[in-house]
């Protein structure tokens, strides 16, 4: 797993890390989850692109045919030419989980009214811009918002998709690990996650009775900043999270922030853009028919990365492994 490749074609590290991960991690792998941001960079920030330059990608390391390929939806990746279809919305059920895909909008935005007022702006600066010749209105206010995530039937925003998520997540198995994809974190750092604290309360709610993992991304400009400046990256405490472990989750006012106590699994996805990816192992070590350890490492192309021997600052060993234990609800 991994997300913000941002480069088509030559200059992008996903064929790379897929050649470092398919060797070094303790099974091949059966799926390939890249969560967002395809493209995306320098002055031109949603070019058009297809998701053929990354099945190609993927296919000149692996087997597309034989491993499941699932994509998330970033707010780059407004221009594919292949539309919304292409990105994982909802539940994928897979051998012996599931995974679970979120769309920009629906961490983006708290509220429905607030997406569709969003996509008014939007609609209202197209408009206008197309009246005057080009000429866009002056700036201000809450920014509009034209992403291809609009149309997703499972909902606009962290609203409407939770109450989607929680339905669904109530229908299976209590004992049926679930991989949750989400472009954007829960945690509070660049206030533009608003719908993180309705996302932490619905997952928290599912993890009383469900293992989850939730895997995140977005982020990566804090790293390439805080590198220049010679400064901590506060992401990389967030890195790894267990059930137990507190976070600080954005609210619906982009100011406040809130702290929360996880019942799930919170991991960065790897940056694929600064030469990161991750491997997800599920096994059923007692051999009772389901999945019931996971292990989870990191893999870098930066050979001279001796921080990668831990999940950033939380101190906790690359590779990582635990058990998913039963909760008292589990059969």
């Amino acid at each position: 797993m991994a997300s913000d490749r941002h480069e088509s074609g030559d200059g992008n590290n996903l064929a790379p890390l897929l050649r470092i991960t398919s060797k070094g991690a303790a099974v091949t792998p059966s799926a390939v989850l890249l969560d967002g941001d395809f493209v995306g960079g320098g002055g031109d920030r949603t070019p058009v692109f297809s998701v053929e330059s990354v099945y190609n990608e993927i296919d000149s390391v692996l087997n597309t045919n034989s491993c499941e390929v699932l994509l998330g939806y970033g707010s780059h990746d407004a221009n594919c030419s292949e539309g919304y279809a292409a990105f994982l919305s909802g539940p994928r059920r897979m051998e012996g989980y599931s995974v679970y895909g979120l769309s920009f909008a629906q961490m983006a935005f708290a509220t429905d009214s607030a997406a569709r007022a969003a996509i008014l702006k939007s609609r209202q600066e197209a408009a206008t811009s197309e009246d005057e010749g080009d000429v866009s209105p002056p700036p201000g206010g809450d920014p509009g918002y034209a992403g291809l995530d609009t149309l997703d039937r499972r909902g606009i925003s962290a609203q409407s998709a939770s109450g989607s998520f929680t339905e669904w997540v109530s229908s299976i198995p209590g004992d049926w690990p679930v991989v949750v994809m989400s472009h954007m974190p829960l945690h509070a750092i660049r206030k533009d996650n608003l719908g993180a604290e309705t996302w932490v309360k619905a997952l928290n709610e599912a993890g009383k009775s469900h293992p989850i993992i939730f895997i995140w991304a977005h982020n990566h400009t804090l790293e390439e900043r805080a590198g220049r400046d010679g400064g901590e990256i506060p992401d990389r405490d967030n890195y790894l999270l267990l059930p137990g472990d507190n976070i600080q989750v954005q609210t619906y006012v982009d100011s406040i922030s809130v702290q929360e106590r996880l019942r799930f699994t919170y991991v960065n996805a790897g940056y694929l853009k600064l030469g990161y990816a991750s491997v997800v192992t599920f096994s059923d070590s007692r051999g009772e028919g389901r999945f019931d350890h996971v292990r989870i490492e990191r893999f870098t192309i930066n050979e001279a990365d001796t921080l990668n021997s831990t999940f950033g600052n939380t101190g906790r060993p690359n590779p990582f492994e635990f058990y998913i234990s039963r909760s008292p609800g589990r059969r």
